[in-house]
């Protein structure tokens, strides 16, 4: 008990035996939780096939609009990325993910109120609710391709991780292709029909799904020239998207085979420790191929300098 003021307090202690856990151990007590172990092993590989399901379908559902597809897609990141988030107790990752998935549910709602403007200015509400949409997907995507790089993923998830991001890149280019049509008349030529594509009223609801296939064959570099982009910007983008999907494979799969390679040495050096002689021997290479300075041998003599360094000449 000790006096203050007027009042007389007593100070709480914890009991001896009880203890709060350390950021170390509260980690480690999450990374062993079998379902957050479970869902991150399998989040990438759930990813990939929703995607596939999603953009497979796409063709087929006249509802498969930029918006619907977008905001599908974006959650699905969000959903995906946050249980790296709370596996690794990653919180700018967090926030990330929580402000993506607002932003969405915004977008959404804003616009559901489009029909209720002006009609004068519904094209420049649909043009603003896909160009933020388009954003969010942009850095949803950049923040994955972000990890894959930085986290030494290996295995089933790094696989379905890479090939998830591919297709992304490829979505995200055919949003961007659908915001040009939208707002560059005349952007992109239908060479078999022979007229110009524009996303312009319906043709918002129906076009979408040429754009995604034009982009999938532009970074596959394809190139079937049914579909060509007339307007400078789209030029552009196709041939930053084609040179994208070339550099993909050379940097993204070189780093996943080394980080493979690295963790296979590492699990071969725990299961096969090297005994004291071998350690000797690898001990005894090094030294030879970096000796001291005061190694003396029959065939590496020690210079007169180091023998007597008063003695020697300048």
């Amino acid at each position: 008990m000790k006096p203050s003021g007027k009042h007389w307090t007593s100070v709480i202690r914890p009991a001896p035996g009880l203890k709060a856990p350390s950021p170390a151990d509260a980690r480690a007590q999450r990374l062993a939780n079998p379902w957050l172990r479970a869902a991150h092993r399998n989040s990438f590989t759930v990813l990939f096939l929703a995607l596939m399901g999603i953009f497979i379908l796409q063709g087929w559902v006249l509802a498969a609009t930029f918006i619907a597809q977008g905001s599908l897609v974006a959650m699905m990141i969000c959903a995906t990325m946050l249980i790296q988030a709370v596996r690794y107790s990653d919180r700018p990752l967090m926030w990330i993910c929580a402000g993506a998935a607002a932003t969405v549910v915004a977008v959404r709602a804003y616009w559901h109120l489009i029909p209720f403007m002006p009609q004068v200015a519904w094209h420049d509400a649909r043009g603003g609710g896909l160009a933020v949409l388009a954003s969010v997907l942009a850095v949803l995507i950049g923040t994955m391709v972000y990890h894959l790089w930085h986290n030494d993923y290996t295995g089933r998830n790094a696989l379905f991780c890479a090939a998830s991001t591919y297709l992304l890149i490829g979505f995200l280019w055919s949003c961007f292709y659908s915001l040009i049509s939208y707002f560059i008349p005349n952007a992109f030529a239908d060479n078999v029909a022979g007229t110009s594509l524009q996303m312009e009223g319906k043709d918002i609801h129906e076009s979408f799904h040429r754009f995604f296939y034009f982009s999938m064959i532009t970074i596959t570099t394809v190139g079937y020239g049914d579909m060509t982009p007339v307007a400078p910007l789209a030029r552009h983008l196709a041939w930053i998207e084609a040179a994208i999907g070339q550099f993909y494979f050379a940097l993204i799969l070189t780093r996943l085979v080394s980080t493979q390679f690295v963790e296979s040495v590492g699990k071969m050096k725990v299961a096969n420790p090297a005994s004291p002689e071998e350690a000797d021997g690898e001990a005894g290479i090094i030294e030879t191929i970096n000796p001291p300075p005061h190694y003396q041998s029959a065939s590496n003599p020690v210079p007169p300098s180091l023998e007597n360094p008063k003695n020697s000449s300048p």
